[in-house]
Order: C-alpha cells, then sequence, then structure tokens
C-alpha cells in the first residue's frame, strides 16, 4: 500500500517530496541506505539536489526508482519530477538520458578485495614450500653425497688382517668398501670391518644416493705382521769317533 503524497503551499521540488516520502516512512537516510543497498550520500545528494555531486545524474534515475519503491511510493511521480529538476538545473534529458558517461574514475584500491584475493594469498606460501622442495630435490641431482673417512688413514701400517672402516656421509646415502656394502646410520656415519691380505691393498670407498652424483676416496693401507716366517730349527749334533790312539769330538 503507497503512502498519500502531501503538498503544502504549493507543489514542491523533487528532493523536498523524497525527504518527506522518507520521513513518512518514519525512516533516517541510514535506515533507507540500509534497506535499498543506495550509499547514504547518493540519498543526500537526492534531497538536496545536488546533482553535480552524483557520479552521473541520468543515472541515478535507477537510484530513485530503488529509493521510491523501498519507500512504497508512486514511481512514475517521483522519476517525473527527477527529470524535471535535472532540466531545471541545465541537463539534457533527451540526449543524456541514453547516453550516460560514466566517467567515474576507478581507484586501484578499489580492485583489491580482501575476499576476492584471499585464495590467492594462501597459495602463496604453498607455492613457495612446492619451490623449496623442487630446489632442494634439485640440489641432490646436481651435487654428490658428502663422505668422510676417519679410519683407516691413508698410507697406514697395520698389524692385524682385520681392519675397521669408519666414517660420515650423508643418511641416505649407500657406502661401499671395494664392492662390500656398510651400514649407514641416521646420523650418516657407517662401520664396515673386513679382512685384507699381506702387504699392500687399495681401499676405493664410495658414497652413492638413489639418484644424482656419487663421491669416492682412496685409502692405501699395509697389512705386516710383526713376526715373518718361522726360521728352521737349529740345533746342536755331537759325534764322537773312537779310535786307539785318540778320540775326536765334531760338533755340527
Amino acid at each position: 500500500m503507497g503512502f498519500i503524497q502531501k503538498s503544502v503551499q504549493g507543489e514542491q521540488n523533487f528532493g523536498f517530496d523524497l525527504k518527506e516520502l522518507r520521513e513518512l516512512r518514519g525512516w533516517s537516510q541510514n535506515q533507507l541506505s540500509k534497506v535499498s543497498g543506495i550509499p547514504e550520500y547518493i540519498i543526500d545528494a537526492l534531497e538536496k539536489e545536488k546533482f553535480s555531486t552524483l557520479n552521473d545524474p541520468f543515472y541515478s534515475e535507477r537510484h530513485v526508482r530503488v529509493l521510491v519503491t523501498s519507500l512504497e511510493g508512486r514511481i512514475p511521480f517521483f522519476v517525473g519530477k527527477y527529470k524535471v529538476a535535472l532540466q531545471r538545473d541545465g541537463y539534457d534529458i533527451k540526449n543524456g538520458a541514453h547516453n550516460y558517461s560514466f566517467t567515474h574514475k576507478i581507484k586501484k584500491s578499489e580492485f583489491f578485495t580482501t575476499t576476492k584475493y584471499l585464495p590467492f594469498l594462501l597459495l602463496i606460501p604453498i607455492f613457495a614450500l612446492l619451490t623449496f622442495y623442487v630446489w632442494n630435490e634439485a640440489k641432490i641431482f646436481r651435487e654428490s653425497p658428502p663422505l668422510t673417512v676417519i679410519t683407516p688413514i691413508d698410507n697406514e701400517i697395520i698389524l692385524s688382517p682385520r681392519l675397521i672402516i669408519n666414517g660420515n656421509t650423508d643418511s641416505n646415502a649407500t657406502i661401499a668398501v671395494n664392492g662390500i656394502s656398510a651400514v649407514v646410520e641416521n646420523d650418516g656415519s657407517f662401520t664396515l670391518s673386513m679382512d685384507v691380505p699381506r702387504g699392500l691393498t687399495q681401499l676405493d670407498i664410495t658414497a652413492k644416493r638413489r639418484y644424482g652424483l656419487e663421491k669416492s676416496i682412496t685409502r692405501y693401507v699395509t697389512y705386516m705382521p710383526i713376526h715373518g716366517p718361522s726360521p728352521p730349527d737349529e740345533t746342536i749334533r755331537y759325534y764322537q769317533t773312537f779310535s786307539t790312539s785318540s778320540a775326536t769330538t765334531t760338533f755340527e
């Protein structure tokens, strides 16, 4: 049911009538703005007929229609009075009504809204972690694993055939000494026991990941026992020859 329009002291202007209709409804500009969705500054400009402050006065005819609908007023009546008010202020209704200028300059900040870019912002740390992972994996392919041999030292002379090889490498690497695999602990340390023959032995110690380059260190050890071959037994043998004239003892 529409409100009855009243006129005091003759016909009033568009802005006065729009304000009067709002006040008959018992609403403030803020309340009307919340109901209609029209910004409060536009409502104030229409009521005061400050059309020059509107971004596009011709387009604001739509605002008038929405406001009057929200206030349950007569749309043709208010739209007609709005056009008359525009003409009175020098606006060309005939040519301007169908040629909206839309000259409002949009600020760069208006393109950025938190809800619109929130998914993108959440993807940034995920992309950073993925980049780090790919870079780290590529590094494994480009570089050989670290390798340190603690014992034996190079050119070491050992007195026992039992040789202990230990050192450090990457926990994800495998260790082989002359083709024999060693156990690598979680901290990267490794130990291997093996027997070497008498004399000089070359040890090729190799560290290798599943993918990527390998690293090798060569050590030389010499097994030299304390005692050499046992010498033959030397015994003293006694020979005694008896003759009629003398006795001769021979030592050998």
